[in-house]
């Protein structure tokens, strides 16, 4: 009873401090009117976005843990820039599906259902971040060995990934935004419109980021290590997450960079699935330990620094 008591004051604990998080970052945010609505709407897709890495977890990785949605929403809204609404918000929600479902499909359930899905969700966030089409081809070379019929699989995957294009098309159409013909050309023009750097961080800013990295690191050199403790669908999907978290940072990387954009939006998707493995298990080195209270400490300072 105690023991039941205990952990349900330490959630609400991690609660109320993640809502002052959230509230110090809505009082330091960047957008000039701040407008309600537009953080309301960041809001509810940053909490369902959670949501869905909390059920990939459980789902693919099946290490079902508080430690994936608490870590994405701190480190997803770093930038104050993520707590108002963004395309890139959107991408990020149906990214997260994309990877649930191809996770779910290398792990232990290759069906029909699961590639449609993984296709359509892929396809539906590269109309609000065209870059992330980039990752349909490794997500069928990731995918391809799970299937013995390989003419099927790469049909319902290419038409999959097709049909929301397919639909934007025709809502452009509808709307008389623009020429049905313009859309794949401006497609393709975003997609391929790599930024310049620019890294005009504050100190703690690049701290951070510098740092996320290193956790990120050890969490999959961690991984690796352990890799001889896994199931054999644990495996799979553990693999794959560790590819997953390389492509999706080259993508940040090569569109994002230029800070424009709350890029942890996406970066952190993955990363957010390699914090449970490392701290959801009670072997830590105290080492870990003290990069995660690092972390935490720079995050703060963080957010003071924007009031300063």
């Amino acid at each position: 009873m105690r023991r039941t008591i205990g952990e349900f004051a330490t959630f609400l604990a991690v609660i109320l401090l993640l809502v002052l998080y959230e509230w110090a970052g809505w009082q330091c945010g960047t957008a000039p009117e701040r407008p309600f609505s537009a953080g309301l709407l960041a809001a509810i897709l940053l909490i369902a976005t959670a949501l869905v890495l909390h059920l990939t977890a459980d789902r693919a990785l099946c290490e079902m843990s508080l430690v994936v949605p608490f870590s994405f929403l701190i480190l997803a809204t770093a930038n104050p820039a993520a707590l108002y609404y963004t395309p890139l918000h959107t991408a990020a929600l149906l990214l997260a599906l994309s990877l649930f479902f191809l996770l779910d499909y290398c792990a232990s359930h290759p069906t029909m259902g699961n590639l449609i899905a993984t296709g359509l969700t892929l396809g539906a966030s590269a109309l609000f971040f065209p870059p992330l089409l980039w990752l349909a081809p490794f997500y069928g070379a990731l995918a391809i060995g799970r299937t013995e019929d390989k003419v099927r699989f790469f049909v319902a995957g290419v038409l999959a990934v097709a049909l929301p294009l397919a639909a934007g098309i025709g809502v452009q159409s509808l709307l008389r935004t623009g020429t049905p013909g313009a859309f794949l050309p401006d497609l393709w023009l975003r997609m391929t419109d790599v930024v310049r750097p620019v890294f005009l961080y504050s100190a703690a800013t690049l701290c951070r980021i510098f740092l996320t990295v290193l956790v990120a690191v050890l969490a999959i050199v961690r991984m690796l290590k352990r890799t001889h403790t896994y199931r054999t669908a644990q495996f799979r999907a553990m693999n794959r997450l560790i590819l997953l978290t390389l492509l999706i940072a080259l993508l940040a990387l090569l569109f994002l960079s230029d800070g424009k954009q709350p890029a942890g939006l996406i970066t952190t998707l993955p990363v957010a699935l390699l914090l449970n493995d490392l701290l959801g298990h009670p072997d830590h080195r105290k080492g870990t330990f003290t990069l995660i209270i690092t972390l935490i400490l720079l995050l703060v300072a963080e957010r003071i620094s924007y009031f300063v």
